[in-house]
């Protein structure tokens, strides 16, 4: 998933949490979802106006001092659905999905979880065939960051299994 993208599913996220203007929804991006996507003026008004014209979003007031309030619509809601319970892409911030899990179903969620673990166990063992091939050759940091991914990817999976049985 894009940059772009991100900033798409987010807006229609926050927005169908509560109205906003497109500086009240920097304030909230800047507080709630900035390790998924750094939110500037020149990319928030951009995708405001591209999710407006296609009545993803709507305006619920506006001003005399130009401060315009926009919320999400029934049909933005469904794209945000649609990419909740789309396949997961290896490279997409799983967080950033579970961030909005409120607007899919328990059992989506949970299916959704379940498939990101099987992810992380693929990833982990990815991980484990690198160490035992190269693991001799690699030298001390690069041997230290591979170190690294297997001690986080360990954690997410223990992190994720005890969320699943949340859920």
């Amino acid at each position: 998933m894009k940059s772009n993208d991100r900033i798409t599913v987010i807006i229609l996220g926050l927005l169908a949490q509560e109205a906003m203007s497109g500086y009240a929804l920097k304030k909230r991006m800047e507080l709630s979802v900035s390790n998924f996507v750094r939110p500037s003026f020149g990319n928030i008004y951009p995708t405001l106006k591209k999710l407006h014209a296609s009545h993803d979003i709507r305006v619920v007031n506006q001003s005399s001092n130009t401060k315009t309030v926009y919320e999400t619509t029934p049909a933005g809601i469904q794209t945000l659905k649609t990419w909740l319970m789309s396949p997961l892409h290896p490279n997409e911030p799983f967080l950033l999905r579970e961030y909005f899990f409120g607007f899919i179903d328990p059992a989506k969620r949970k299916e959704l979880v379940q498939a990101y673990i099987q992810h992380l166990y693929t990833t982990l063992n990815h991980y484990g065939e690198i160490k035992a091939n190269y693991q001799a050759v690699m030298g001390e940091f690069p041997y230290a960051t591979l170190r690294f991914g297997i001690s986080q990817v360990t954690h997410d999976i223990a992190w994720y299994e005890a969320q699943l049985k949340e859920l």
